[in-house]
């Protein structure tokens, strides 16, 4: 039986009440090293994310970049890492804002790789670099004779001046993500070959009753984030010039969905006022529209219309018309469900948590590192307890559960 019809969702925010709602704890003015000291150790996010230690490091076989992305995502050949021998290592600008994304994920059970933030700045990110640099620089010509040297500051200079490979200097980031090496086909790989049965034969498992619902919980992810770099989905992003990225959609042999590179990109009720409301009534509408249709078909224009077919025409599926839509919903009004239950307190401990190292980082740099170069700036409590709320409606799904 579905959930009752949710209400129109209520106005967003005004400006004084994003002023006084609850705040989340501010490293900066609670004490950087206190709140540092009161978080501990970086989490492990995602489960099982790839364990590595420091001699993996000093030992990388092999390195590649990757051929998509922006140039900061490569695959490192580790002593020990996945079965395969092989991680990935993320150097981004945003890591903040991309940490924040894979705790809501997590929270959603939404279908992501394994994924650990190494810690800003510490033995791990200096083992990582260095190691990356001095495969680089071997592999560009120099040889065994860039292996095994001292480890110095004056040596990783000298490595990464010898290594020329294009996205070389993303190294000089003081923050990575290592993440599982997804043995997958992409969206994009998906398109490029023959439609049909051959696009089916690149994923085997895919059983549309059991996958489609976890890209049905990507989409809610991507709706909470205002990710717009991978599916369509309604007229969510109906301002963005390149939005969707089939490199950032994938799938494993067993048909299990992947979703890379999400981010989290806040609309700031406050600045930008007329376009949160109308991001949160989009999403409202979306969010009602699962919630109707998770249980019973529906053939007519509507906002899952755009994934479903791409994603029929992907993996070469025949299936009753406007299953696939219903699969969607199903997926995505679970999510949403999740997302209902998630509290501003929640969301305060996943911020504090983040800020806290990154902050004291901050600390150490000259004004090179900022806010804005580790994504601080792209998370707006104001945004995503207002979207939790007028999009979600997660206010009126916890009346109901009173």
């Amino acid at each position: 039986m579905s959930l009752p019809p949710l209400p129109p969702p209520p106005p967003p925010p005004s400006a004084a009440q994003c002023h006084t709602r609850k705040k989340w704890g501010d490293p900066v003015k609670q004490g950087k090293a206190s709140a540092a000291a009161a978080v501990g150790p970086l989490p492990v996010t995602l489960l099982a994310a790839p364990a590595s230690d420091l001699e993996a490091f000093w030992q990388v076989r092999s390195i590649r970049r990757s051929d998509t992305g922006s140039g900061g995502v490569w695959f490192v050949e580790l002593p020990v890492a996945s079965a395969s021998g092989l991680a990935v290592l993320k150097t981004t600008g945003s890591v903040a804002s991309d940490w924040f994304a894979l705790e809501l994920g997590r929270l959603l059970r939404a279908p992501l790789p394994f994924t650990r933030v190494l810690e800003p700045q510490s033995a791990e990110v200096f083992a990582a670099t260095f190691g990356c640099l001095e495969c680089l620089a071997a592999q560009s010509g120099g040889g065994d004779s860039c292996r095994g040297g001292s480890r110095t500051l004056f040596r990783l200079g000298e490595l990464a001046r010898r290594a020329p490979s294009a996205g070389s200097g993303s190294f000089s980031r003081p923050y990575m993500q290592l993440m599982e090496c997804v043995s997958c086909v992409t969206g994009e790989q998906l398109l490029e070959a023959p439609a049909g049965p051959a696009r089916r034969a690149l994923v085997p498992g895919f059983a549309a009753e059991q996958h489609l619902p976890l890209v049905g919980r990507l989409l809610a992810l991507d709706a909470l984030l205002n990710n717009y770099d991978r599916l369509p989905l309604g007229n969510l992003w109906k301002y963005v010039e390149q939005a969707g990225n089939l490199h950032n959609i994938a799938f494993r042999a067993n048909g299990e969905p992947v979703g890379f590179d999400q981010s989290l990109t806040s609309i700031s009720p406050i600045k930008l006022h007329a376009r949160y409301e109308e991001y949160a009534a989009e999403v409202h509408s979306i969010v009602c529209f699962a919630h109707e249709h998770r249980y019973t078909t529906c053939d007519t224009d509507n906002p899952f219309a755009a994934a479903a077919a791409l994603l029929e025409d992907l993996l070469g599926l025949t299936l009753p018309a406007g299953e696939s839509v219903r699969l969607l919903c199903e997926g995505f009004a679970a999510a949403a469900d999740l997302v209902c239950t998630v509290t501003d307190d929640q969301l305060g401990e996943i911020y504090r948590r983040i800020s806290a190292p990154l902050f004291l980082m901050l600390d150490s740099y000259d004004g090179s590192v900022t806010e804005e170069t580790v994504g601080m700036n792209r998370i707006d409590k104001d945004y995503l307890c207002g979207i939790l709320d007028a999009g979600f409606g997660r206010s009126h799904s916890l009346q109901l559960r009173e």
